[in-house]
């Protein structure tokens, strides 16, 4: 007794072949894995459990979300008698191949695909879905063996940033193409990962996708946060600003000209700032604005850093052979030297290293930080005084057209003083305070009960 397969027929070489297509669902019953025993007595490798769980993941996902999903063809060997009968003369390649009941076939490309799509099937329930096979009949395992050596000795993996420009389900990597056209300028590497050094790119999507989930924190099991665009713009602009890649940007330099004037763009370094970047934002709360601040106070002194490669050795530059260096504990020393320029301390897992490299770092911080708070004080003044103008603006107002305001009218005058206050980073409690040190022709008014009712519904929500 035979099964029949619809099939076509084609030719590699001395030996014909035949292309069909099986039932993901029915893969069980016609696969015969040739994994087992001797080595030299077989034609496959064992199976890897866990790499065929991740083709089986995939799948499931696929199918859970409604997404597309491909599972390249599977080639293997019938080891039977087989019989093709074409369907006329006018097209010969193309019939019915009997096959007989007993018959196995041996993959000897595509078990670890067979084999997730196996466990997938017993998952999910398939309808129409089907995966293509190319068999050939009776190869002798000697045969067998060449072609699974053929086939694994010769394939070229894609590089990690070309996977990741290709992969449009990765919320990280369509954030970093966005930024790509955006902060960075169209000089976004999408193919190496590493920048072709006679090009004009400056950065890997690769290098930026790494960077990006360093600075959130993302994983599996934690994505990127719903501002995440906006978050991402404002952080790598600000450090753009810092180390002028808004000025190469609109440059002629190729990105090994740039390199040998600006280390900032190497990937080490890049993820030394995201490692910075982390550390700043859980110091800070997460106020990016804060970053932004920093960023343009201690910009000078950012650029003359990266400028200044002698700064590196012994953190990303190998003092020996005046090498990069990528590892872990170089992008941590990377973060600590930029943290400890812009007035933080620096990564405690690196601290003693630091130490050593830098014996006056905690006379630097100090400075650092000396900096910013006299910056700071300069700004909450500069905000407070913005406040009280446009404050003293709506009470002017107010006080003019009291007699006739409507309680819409007071609405807008309540919505505009405290939008200004919460602008200014005050609370309402401090834009009442200062109420008290404004002039005469405000405290007239003495905050009239209609006024007050207002302000105290906005304090109690």
């Amino acid at each position: 007794m035979k099964f029949e397969l619809p099939v076509t027929k084609g030719q590699q070489g001395k030996n014909p072949y035949y292309l069909t297509t099986f039932a993901i669902g029915h893969l069980k019953r016609v696969i015969a894995f040739d994994d087992k025993g001797n080595p030299m007595e077989r034609s496959q490798r064992p199976v890897n459990s866990v790499r065929a769980d991740k083709i089986k993941d995939y799948l499931l996902n696929a199918a859970e979300k409604g997404n597309d999903y491909i599972i390249p063809t599977l080639t293997g060997v019938l080891d039977a008698e087989v019989v093709f009968e074409p369907v006329s003369k006018e097209q010969p390649n193309i019939g019915i191949l009997r096959v007989p009941m007993d018959a196995t076939i041996n993959l000897f490309d595509g078990q670890h695909r067979a084999t997730g799509a196996i466990r997938f099937s017993q998952l999910a329930t398939l309808n129409k879905d089907s995966i293509s096979m190319m068999l050939f009949v009776n190869l002798p395992l000697a045969v067998r063996q060449q072609f699974f050596s053929d086939v694994n000795s010769t394939p070229v993996k894609p590089s990690a940033a070309l996977s990741q420009s290709y992969n449009h389900r990765c919320p990280v990597a369509c954030l970093v193409h966005e930024l790509g056209d955006s902060v960075f300028a169209h000089r976004l590497d999408k193919e190496n990962n590493i920048p072709n050094p006679k090009g004009y790119a400056l950065f890997s999507v690769k290098t930026l996708s790494d960077a990006t989930k360093v600075i959130f924190g993302t994983s599996p099991k934690r994505p990127l946060p719903d501002d995440a665009v906006e978050a991402s713009k404002r952080i790598w602009g600000a450090w753009s600003g810092a180390f002028g890649w808004k000025a190469f940007s609109v440059s002629k330099l190729r990105c090994d000209e740039f390199r040998n004037l600006n280390i900032s763009t190497h990937g080490v370094v890049v993820m030394g700032i995201a490692r910075a970047t982390a550390r700043m934002l859980e110091v800070v709360g997460g106020d990016i604005s804060q970053l932004e601040m920093r960023a343009e106070l201690f910009g000078k002194d950012l650029h003359k850093l990266a400028q200044n490669f002698r700064a590196w050795e012994g953190r990303c530059v190998c003092s020996d052979t005046g090498r990069m260096l990528t590892d872990r504990r170089a992008q941590d020393l990377v973060a600590s030297l930029l943290l400890v320029t812009m007035g933080f301390d620096p990564l405690e897992r690196v601290e003693h290293i630091e130490r050593q490299i830098n014996p006056e770092v905690a006379i630097q911080r100090t400075k650092a930080d000396k900096t910013w708070l006299e910056f700071w004080i300069a700004e909450q003044e500069r905000r407070r005084t913005e406040y009280l103008e446009s404050l003293g603006e709506q009470w002017q107002w107010l006080f003019k057209h009291y007699n006739t305001a409507t309680e819409d009218d007071l609405r807008v005058v309540v919505d505009i003083v405290t939008q200004a206050a919460e602008s200014c980073r005050f609370e309402l409690e401090d834009a009442l305070e200062c109420l008290n040190d404004s002039p005469p022709s405000f405290v007239l008014l003495q905050t009239p009960h209609r006024l007050n009712k207002h302000l105290e519904n906005y304090l109690l929500h």
